[in-house]
């Protein structure tokens, strides 16, 4: 009996091992990609919540005004025959011909004369820069408030909390202190569902319970106001910085959007320059401070809960000088006068009443 078909079921056995083992390959590699698409998209939420989370972690390095008013001016430059020197030397050291000496000292004379008007270009955009920046620190230490304004919108680090969705306006009071008003996106800032890993390597995506939901949105907004006092402080000689915290929402009087202030605190640079910002709670935080709101969500409307924002008069309160108290005392005498007149007025009023009689008329 023939071999032949014996060879080729042994043949075709051998070929569907070989598919078995193929698609189980195939299968794992699926499985595998899976996974690792699924670990991507953990370690993607993961880090977009530490974007969130961290961005009162950094801030800009300060900035030495005093230094800048003071500076001295760029040197002038000078000219220098350098190289028509040294082609002059040569040329009589080599005693070349007379035309062609002249040719050569008329180039090495045009390079000098180009590395001049070069130095010059450069000394002009140096001296145009030290002027600006000296004239900027001087109108800086005086308390300026166009240069406050100025400094702030060129030369502050804000382009990480624009990108997470906020606009920031600024205004100065006065040399040391300044307001901030940062309108922060409304919840949608913060993802609405969580993305976690199961045992076998699979992505679990399930809703953001509620509670956290607002826990890290709190948490952020702090965390921007706190980044924004650290810039201002770290750019500015102030020493107070009132930011308020507005978010989207909807007047339901009207319908019409708002911007809602659910934190407004008074960040002073003593009590700033204390905090470990690597360690701290955001949240927590804000009781170092004299702060409105916690950007708590009403359970009863599902909206955020408004505050009155601090105004300059608050401010009087942190590092500035108390009230003239000869004034205080005079307003108060006043006051006391006052109410001592109306109190005799009334008394003497009900003296020169003639009670209503009882009787009958004759």
């Amino acid at each position: 009996m023939s071999n032949a078909p014996r060879s080729a079921r042994l043949e075709e056995r051998a070929a569907k091992l070989r598919q078995k083992e193929l698609q189980r390959q195939l299968k794992e590699m699926t499985k595998l990609n899976e996974q690792q698409r699924a670990r991507l998209e953990v370690e993607a939420f993961e880090n977009e919540l530490e974007v969130l989370l961290s961005v009162h972690k950094q801030s800009s390095e300060p900035i030495d005004w005093k230094s800048l008013a003071v500076a001295l001016p760029p040197h002038a430059p000078a000219f220098s025959s350098r190289n028509h020197l040294r082609s002059f030397v040569s040329a009589a050291l080599m005693n070349r011909q007379q035309q062609n000496q002249d040719q050569l000292l008329q180039q090495a004379w045009s390079t000098d004369e180009s590395a001049y008007r070069a130095a010059c270009v450069k000394y002009e955009q140096e001296y145009a820069e030290w002027a600006r920046w000296k004239s900027l620190g001087e109108k800086i230490l005086v308390g300026d408030p166009a240069a406050f304004f100025e400094a702030v919108t060129e030369f502050s680090s804000f382009g990480e909390i624009a990108n997470l969705g906020a606009a920031l306006e600024f205004k100065a009071h006065d040399s040391k202190r300044v307001e901030c008003v940062l309108a922060v996106n409304g919840q949608s800032t913060i993802p609405s569902e969580t993305k976690t890993l199961t045992s076998a390597g699979k992505l679990s995506v399930k809703a953001m319970p509620k509670a956290r939901f607002h826990e890290i949105y709190q948490d952020y907004v702090c965390g921007c106001c706190l980044r924004i006092g650290r810039e201002i402080l770290s750019l500015l000689p102030v020493e107070v910085v009132l930011v308020t915290i507005t978010v989207a929402s909807v007047d339901s009087s009207s319908g019409h959007p708002v911007d809602l202030p659910v934190l407004s605190v008074l960040l002073d640079r003593q009590t700033m320059g204390s905090l470990n910002f690597e360690s701290l709670d955001t949240s927590d935080s804000m009781g170092n401070f004299n702060c409105r709101g916690d950007v708590r969500i009403s359970k009863k409307t599902g909206g955020f809960v408004p505050v009155v924002p601090h105004t300059f008069v608050d401010m009087d309160t942190v590092g500035h000088d108390a009230p003239d108290l000869d004034l205080l005392v005079g307003k108060i005498s006043l006051i006391r006068a006052a109410l001592r007149k109306v109190f005799k007025l009334s008394k003497s009023r009900s003296k020169d009443t003639t009670p209503i009689s009882n009787q009958s008329p004759a």
